[in-house]
């Protein structure tokens, strides 16, 4: 329970007071774990330790886990002037030895021998793409490999020492955090060049220095689990999409598992009973022989509520080993995570917009198809050649963009929500399309200028102060622009201040905020409270996304909620362009 373990402490305790001193950290988890039970006690609370050492910038925020606002070395300039002044592994750098000294207090405490006494780490791909910044680190996979493996190279090595620290303190087991090796991130291939390797030297060195390594990866990664046990992992943990049944099946009846209660739509929004029945249904299906450790899939959200996780770790505690089917209650109405019926799952189809090909691609013209085609095929020297033919074939600049690109990126869009492709791939044709816009668009604000083409609706998008990983606000830009919007991205880390300014300046009609921490909520109400006081709140179309966002939470603050980057599109389309 990390951060949220701080809520118990009496007094005014932040999470911010607490990041900084090990004294309170420890009695805030022990308060915790005297209040809910469970096995095991987390020393730290988050992946940002390696990046943290290497010099990211980091906010420490008063209920949540710290954020990162600023990459060490976002160029490649940078980072070999950190090489040259070998700024590597420093232990008083960042929270290294707060954390250590939060563990020896739990043992002091005697932990050690009750409970299973763990931390967090960032494992080596999300820690490079912390050091460059995650849309960067992607484009270099494709453009420089070379200088990736060197960032990962260094980002390995910290992750070793701090490993090193942690054992000596007394640490039982490592979870390495590697969210950015997802498969909704990085092809299964890229995986095994890029982070595998690193991981499998990692938790060599975790072995040879007493830590037992556990591996966690989120969200999509059924085509990586064998790949995840083989990295040396004692158990691997997280999602388990498209279900932990089917992971079970994959890795078999021996392997340790961990997960997968889901953490939003289950602990955070679900009663106690759904969360009873969903733990009971995740023992019987992934642990009814053991080699199961029951939790939920991914971080406890700081609202869930306290009967939620009394829930879970009542259930747990209740179930004893021989599992006895036979007084186990029906739960053939009960799904877990992944699961094509699991209230998740519902709802994420629910928001979908799936256009087959045949229906989206225009027919009037042939050439409109092919260049769509050469869009999603991720050909840039097909995609030029083509709208250079269809100039000179007089179809408008407007045409080849929104009924031939444009397309061709929206069906991208809708591939990647149905996980047929990957981010990498929709940046691929994401380039495609962009080798072809000086072509098009001195032509086309030539016509807006003539008066011979509408404005279009803008867009202001940006991720909210306090959070950093912008993959998500990226497709969403992309995808926003494939539909015609005229979007102006204001990159990460956007104060509220720079929201409102830029709106103003572009004379936006909707504001766009992503937000990936839940500690940043408090960011999206200043945007909306600054609205407010300028009289300004209805003028603009507010919609936000991202990982610390979902409906119910929308709902609360007023504002419009979209999941992913095609149901963001179909929700301004639905509002300014009724008639598609």
């Amino acid at each position: 329970m990390m951060t949220r373990a701080i809520r118990n402490l009496p007094g005014n305790v932040s999470a911010k007071d607490c990041q900084v001193n090990a004294e309170l950290m420890a009695q805030a988890k022990m308060t915790t774990s005297a209040k809910f039970g469970g096995d095991a006690i987390i020393a730290g609370t988050d992946l940002f330790l390696p990046a943290e050492n290497l010099g990211a910038g980091m906010e420490y925020l008063d209920k949540a886990q710290p954020t990162l606002f600023r990459h060490p070395c976002p160029t490649k300039a940078e980072f070999d002037l950190m090489l040259e002044r070998s700024e590597h592994f420093d232990p008083t750098r960042g929270r290294v030895l707060t954390v250590a000294e939060e563990i020896k207090i739990l043992l002091q405490n005697g932990f050690g021998d009750s409970h299973l006494v763990l931390l967090p780490i960032g494992g080596p791909a999300t820690t490079a793409q912390l050091i460059t910044g995650s849309a960067r680190f992607l484009t270099l996979m494709e453009q420089d490999p070379q200088f990736c493996h060197q960032v990962l190279r260094v980002a390995t090595n910290t992750i070793k020492s701090i490993s090193t620290v942690m054992a000596e303190a007394g640490a039982h087991a490592i979870n390495i955090l590697d969210p950015f090796s997802s498969s909704d991130i990085l092809p299964p291939e890229q995986f095994r060049e890029f982070s595998k390797p690193y991981i499998i030297e990692i938790f060599q060195h975790m072995q040879s220095v007493g830590i037992a390594p556990i591996l966690h990866i989120c969200t999509f990664t059924e085509h990586i689990w064998n790949d995840m046990k083989e990295t040396g992992a004692i158990a691997i943990n997280g999602d388990f999409w498209p279900g932990i049944d089917r992971a079970r099946q994959i890795v078999g009846d021996d392997y340790c598992l961990v997960g997968s209660v889901n953490p939003f739509t289950t602990m955070l929004s679900g009663t106690p009973e759904q969360v009873r029945k969903e733990t009971l249904k995740c023992i019987v299906t992934a642990g009814l022989n053991g080699s199961y450790i029951c939790s939920p899939g991914c971080d406890l959200d700081w609202n869930v509520p306290d009967e939620n996780i009394h829930a879970l770790i009542q259930t747990c505690a209740a179930v004893k080993y021989p599992i006895d089917l036979d007084q186990i209650e029906d739960l053939s109405e009960t799904f877990i995570s992944g699961h094509a019926k699991h209230k998740a799952s519902i709802q994420r189809k629910e928001v979908r917009t799936v256009h087959p090909k045949h229906k989206i691609l225009s027919k009037k013209n042939q050439l409109l198809e092919d260049l769509a085609n050469a869009v999603i095929q991720q050909d840039s020297e097909l995609t030029v050649s083509l709208v250079n033919t269809g100039l000179s074939e007089k179809i408008s600049a407007q045409a080849l963009l929104f009924e031939g690109m444009a397309v061709g990126m929206q069906i991208c869009g809708e591939m990647y929500e149905q996980n047929d492709i990957f981010v990498i791939d929709l940046m691929r044709s994401a380039k495609a399309m962009d080798s072809a816009m000086p072509i098009l668009m001195p032509l086309i604000e030539k016509d807006r200028e003539s008066g011979d083409l509408n404005d279009r609706i803008s867009v202001v998008i940006g991720l909210i102060r306090g959070n950093t990983q912008d993959i998500g606000k990226n497709l969403v830009a992309l995808i926003l622009t494939a539909h015609g919007y005229d979007v102006c991205d204001l990159g990460k880390n956007v104060s509220p201040e720079e929201f409102i300014e830029q709106a103003q300046a572009k004379n936006a009609q909707v504001i766009a905020i992503s937000v990936m921490t839940d500690s940043s909520i408090v960011y999206i109400e200043r945007v909306l409270s600054l609205l407010k006081e300028l009289g300004e709140r209805e003028k603009y179309y507010v919609v936000c996304g991202g990982a610390a966002m979902n409906s119910q939470l929308a709902s609360k603050l007023g504002v419009h909620f979209s999941p992913n980057a095609s149901a963001a599109a179909k929700l301004l389309n639905e509002h300014f362009k009724p008639e598609q």
